[in-house]
């Protein structure tokens, strides 16, 4: 069974989250991004963006990047049991 989990994150990290192509970003980008991954998004896969752009001062991943363009990502977390087998 798995859990889909929603976070509002960075427009400009889909490409990465999605395809992971870190084309176009900057080294400091780069850095905020894999920061955020290691500490955040362990065991979690994206799924989805959402359509719903907007610029926010305020998300999910705050301390990692400055206030920009923000959509809803969708995660796919396995639960511990999972078999892969």
């Amino acid at each position: 069974m798995s859990e889909l989990i929603e976070l509002t994150l960075p427009n400009h990290w889909a490409s990465p989250l999605i395809n992971g192509d870190l084309t176009g970003m900057s080294d400091e980008e780069c850095d905020e991004f894999t920061e955020f991954c290691d500490n955040q998004l362990q065991g979690l896969h994206c799924l989805d963006v959402d359509e719903d752009k907007s610029f926010m001062k305020y998300h999910d991943a705050q301390q990692y990047a400055l206030p920009c363009d923000a959509s809803t990502f969708t995660f796919m977390q396995l639960n511990s049991d999972y078999d892969a087998n």
